[in-house]
């Protein structure tokens, strides 16, 4: 699936963009031992460069729910600072 960082979110500097996306970790807790799950990081896109600007680790093991959760952060036009935030309201939700 594609999709255009300007219809996610623009910031006031031109060609300036904010886009999460889940990324993929393989974690090891002492109490589980290994497992796959999902984070979700935001991505600042400007001309030329992607940085990775905040990311919530070990969000959850389904990457359709954080996939979800990430396209809702694009699309609302999430500030970064309040990733950590949501996340945790939406795992209080589950």
């Amino acid at each position: 699936m594609f999709f255009c960082p300007k219809t996610l979110y623009s910031t006031e500097e031109a060609g300036n963009v904010i886009v999460y996306l889940p990324r993929k970790q393989n974690l090891y807790r002492r109490e589980l031992g290994q497992y796959q799950s999902y984070g979700i990081a935001a991505y600042r896109i400007a001309v030329g460069k992607i940085q990775t600007v905040a990311f919530v680790e070990d969000v959850s093991v389904q990457w359709r729910a954080v996939w979800k959760l990430s396209l809702a952060g694009s699309f609302g036009k999430l500030d970064p600072r309040q990733l950590r935030d949501v996340v945790e309201d939406w795992i209080g939700n589950c």
